[in-house]
């Protein structure tokens, strides 16, 4: 977006923000995924994607670095509040080893999805 107003830069960084909120939910219900008694790793597969490119949106549509920091937060407040116990003490991301590498895998993904689009990070996939 080079000749884009402000106003269209905040409405491509909220649409950004929500559909991360969205994917987060829906990831967070796939940690414990099972095919018969098997688990499959499908969330921390997914996580690594949408966590690099959750950054990498942010910064090429807001064309501001700092926008990256909310797709990173955005995930993080509903990774936080899946953590915690409900009413009735159900917790959507347990503490066992699934939910734990999908924590590990979401954290260490934005990272290098913040270094990705900062301006001293590989230069990959900054904006020119």
């Amino acid at each position: 977006m080079t000749n884009a107003s402000a106003a269209d830069r905040v409405l491509a960084g909220g649409l950004v923000a929500i559909g991360v909120v969205i994917v987060s939910v829906v990831e967070c219900f796939l940690v414990m995924f099972y095919v018969g008694s098997v688990p499959l790793p499908i969330a921390q597969l997914l996580v690594v994607i949408t966590n690099t490119a959750g950054p990498w949106a942010m910064r090429r549509l807001t064309g501001r670095g700092w926008a990256a920091l909310i797709a990173v937060a955005a995930w993080l407040v509903v990774v936080l509040s899946l953590t915690s116990s409900g009413p009735g003490g159900d917790v959507v991301i347990p503490g066992n080893w699934q939910g734990l590498t999908y924590l590990v895998a979401g954290m260490v993904s934005a990272l290098f999805g913040m270094f990705l689009t900062s301006a001293g990070g590989l230069g990959i996939l900054r904006r020119r």
